[in-house]
């Protein structure tokens, strides 16, 4: 509750952007039947799923937790960029082992998308992920030089939390980005 009240304009937007993927959700229901709409489908409930949770966690003040879901998000990302681009690819998904996300990565570059930023992200994301790096820090309040404070069970830095918050609407522009059925542009007009 606190967070909510903490945050009130993060959470306005993050529930208007919900409000998007609801209604992405439901006009691929209307779409035809097909194999291709379905995995549509079902990966844009994972996406919702790991961005959900990326939500719960960030407002817990539970960063490091929250960025593995934003890694699986923008996992989820890429193999929707690669279904949207190349619907054949669809098959991919009911293979008893999904490719690895450098995998679909590579057939993205293939086929002439710029993965660079999808890239970026992911790789910022599995940094954070991994033990025993400089990100370890966002679960601890340094009180003093060298000593401080865990945080265990969330809280943490006022700011990163929001900028965490804030990050909810890039993850959903990146996710529909090469959706043919959007035009989607950045802030720049891009």
């Amino acid at each position: 509750m606190e967070t909510r009240r903490t945050f009130k304009n993060e959470v306005k937007s993050i529930k208007e952007a919900f409000g998007f993927l609801d209604q992405h959700l439901a006009e691929l229901e209307k779409s035809p039947k097909n194999h291709h709409r379905n995995v549509k489908m079902a990966l844009t409930a994972r996406f919702l799923n790991h961005l959900f949770s990326y939500v719960i966690l960030t407002e817990r003040g539970l960063i490091l937790d929250a960025s593995n879901c934003g890694r699986s998000a923008t996992e989820t990302t890429a193999f929707y960029w690669l279904v949207c681009k190349d619907p054949s690819s669809s098959s991919l998904y009911d293979k008893e082992q999904s490719p690895r996300p450098i995998d679909v990565r590579k057939k993205l570059e293939a086929i002439g998308v710029d993965v660079s930023e999808l890239r970026d992200k992911y790789g910022f994301e599995s940094n954070i992920a991994h033990v025993g790096n400089k990100y370890d820090n966002l679960q601890i309040s340094w009180e003093k030089q060298k000593s401080g404070s865990l945080h265990i069970g969330g809280g943490g830095d006022v700011n990163t939390r929001r900028e965490y918050l804030q990050a909810v609407s890039h993850y959903i522009y990146m996710f529909v980005l090469h959706d043919p059925n959007y035009v989607v542009t950045n802030d720049a007009g891009n």
